[in-house]
């Protein structure tokens, strides 16, 4: 049984198996009316409400013969024929005949009964055909919309053709790996941040504050993006509030992530002093001699270190900003969509739900509206909680704000590995060598690839490359590599956390004798990196000064 007119699209159970679509070579006016249950009629004809009352008087008075020609094209739009030699079922007549199924004999019109109903103040009309004994019924799974979406696919908006459900092996591939790498990320921070927050010394730095904050940010993000996707998908039922919530909340939460990472990159600007350097450019520029003073890598950082503000303050102003920032894009975007919902769903209600047109949209929202819709949690699929809106949309409320941090993150990560190169020229001094009580903790392997390697993991260096990546469908195996590396970042950072010297004493402490062996890490090398530390304050304060700041440095960079 299939709707016509208000209620054209509407198809209610059991549903059949047939052909609705034309080959590509079919002329289009044909496929147009083929593919869609309601007509397009032209202006000079009356209303739809109006013909569907029409509709409902004759068929009062019995006066089926002369329903006018509207009426017909509307009944045979959404009736199905039989082809009498292959015993095909078509959505129409017309989808017959774009399949070169055009002569009388060999179309089979079914026996059909037109049923109207008025239902909260609309009239509501239906075609019922008699289909054949070995008609071929639909599954009630196969016409649900999936509302999966991939970590590396949150750049870009859904394809167009969302009927194709069938997925190659390498995208399953692909799914299974990201589903694996976001678990191992969830179970790694989940123990990085219990490791972080129990342990005063781990935690007091600003540096393990900020780290805290970060991992538990990615932590529920990625959380957010189980339900906001597998949940989703996983109900057959539509929760559009739900729905809503946790789109929001993924949106709130990777934009948080981001202004994390670029706090990170602004502590590591002010660590080399390079904030005071950008500050100072201007100026700069007729005090040449001052300018040549404070370009060295190590004054400027030791100025820096010298100048910084009381670390509990400093870390509320960051969570203060990490809090506002993402508000400041989501609520607009959650008063829109919701806004937009409400003025689509009477037209999607009474128009062909799944072939309801953009320009109808657009015609009911306005051109702006409709443009900045993000479309979280659509009418026409409630359960997809990302956007799906226009791209605008997706740009204003995401790319634009996403991609401001990524790229701050990106220069930064740039700058300061430079900084870190000239640091080492300039004091002879390495992260393997520049403090003789570290040599029993510090593996060979601490160069300055790896710490800007560690760097480039804490800044999301790869979310730029997975955000342009985006930009084009023929860099989609490249997306999909950065999408991997990005839904394991939590992970890394976690695992590089848990991996540093004084993470693995904090957890020499708490785990017995044989594990402290196998973490490389015994008592006596704690007490004895202690004493060291005491009488390293004991030398000059210039020397003592430099050594101090720069293991620091290099120290926080590699946990």
């Amino acid at each position: 049984m299939r709707g016509l007119l208000l209620t054209a699209g509407v198809h209610l159970e059991p549903r059949v198996m047939a052909i609705g679509q034309c080959p590509p070579e079919a002329p289009p006016t044909l496929a147009t009316l083929c593919s869609t249950d309601i007509p397009v009629f032209p202006p000079e004809v009356e209303s739809v409400s109006k013909l569907q009352n029409q509709l409902l008087s004759k068929l009062k008075t019995g006066n089926k013969r002369n329903l006018g020609m509207h009426l017909n094209l509307a009944i045979r739009k959404v009736s199905p024929v039989v082809d009498s030699k292959s015993n095909d079922i078509y959505a129409n007549i017309y989808c017959a005949q774009c399949h070169n199924v055009s002569s009388t004999k060999q179309i089979k019109r079914l026996p059909k009964r037109l049923l109207c109903d008025n239902q909260e103040d609309a009239i509501k009309c239906f075609v019922q055909a008699e289909m054949p004994k070995n008609v071929s019924f639909c599954d009630s799974y196969a016409l649900v919309l999936r509302s999966f979406f991939t970590w590396d696919s949150i750049f870009t908006l859904p394809e167009e053709d969302e009927a194709d459900t069938e997925r190659s092996s390498t995208k399953s591939v692909f799914e299974l790996i990201q589903w694996i790498c976001c678990s191992l990320s969830m179970i790694a921070l989940v123990i990085a941040i219990y490791l972080f927050a129990s342990s005063a010394r781990l935690r007091r730095p600003l540096p393990g504050k900020m780290m805290i904050a970060l991992c538990c940010t990615l932590f529920s993000a990625l959380v957010a993006f189980l339900l906001a996707s597998g949940v989703m998908d996983f109900l057959s039922a539509p929760l559009r509030p739900m729905c809503v919530i946790f789109a929001c909340l993924l949106q709130l939460l990777l934009l948080a992530a981001f202004v994390w990472m670029a706090i990170f990159a602004t502590e590591l600007l002010r660590t080399f002093g390079l904030t005071r350097v950008f500050q100072h450019a201007f100026l700069c520029y007729c005090c040449r001699k001052v300018r040549d003073r404070n370009t060295k890598a190590m004054g400027m950082m030791l100025r820096a270190r010298g100048s910084d503000p009381n670390s509990n303050s400093r870390f509320k102003h960051q969570i203060i900003v990490a809090i506002i920032l993402p508000l400041c894009c989501t609520i607009p975007t959650l008063i829109i969509n919701e806004y937009a919902y409400r003025r689509l769903k009477p037209l999607y209600d009474t128009s062909a739900n799944s072939n309801w047109s953009l320009s109808s949209q657009e015609a009911e929202l306005g051109s702006a509206l409709y443009r900045l819709n993000p479309g979280f949690c659509p009418v026409n699929n409630p359960n997809y909680a990302w956007f799906k809106g226009h791209h605008v949309g997706l740009l204003v409320w995401f790319l634009i704000p996403s991609g401001v941090t990524i790229f701050f993150n990106l220069f930064a990560l740039i700058i300061v590995c430079i900084q870190i190169c000239l640091l080492k020229r300039e004091t002879g001094l390495s992260p393997s060598t520049a403090s003789p009580q570290i040599d029993a903790h510090t593996k060979p392997s601490k160069s300055i690839v790896a710490v800007c390697t560690k760097l480039a993991v804490i800044l999301g260096a790869s979310w730029s490359i997975q955000l342009l990546a985006g930009l084009s469908p023929q860099l989609e195996l490249l997306r999909q590599l950065a999408g991997l590396v990005n839904s394991a970042q939590g992970g890394i950072i976690a695992v590089s956390m848990l991996a540093s010297s004084k993470a693995r004493r904090v957890m020499a402490q708490r785990l017995p004798a044989k594990c402290c062996k196998a973490l490389g890490v015994s008592e006596s090398a704690s007490f004895s990196t202690q004493e060291m530390t005491t009488s390293a304050k004991s030398r000059s304060r210039l020397a003592g000064q430099i050594n101090s700041q720069t293991t620091s440095l290099l120290q926080s960079v590699g946990s």
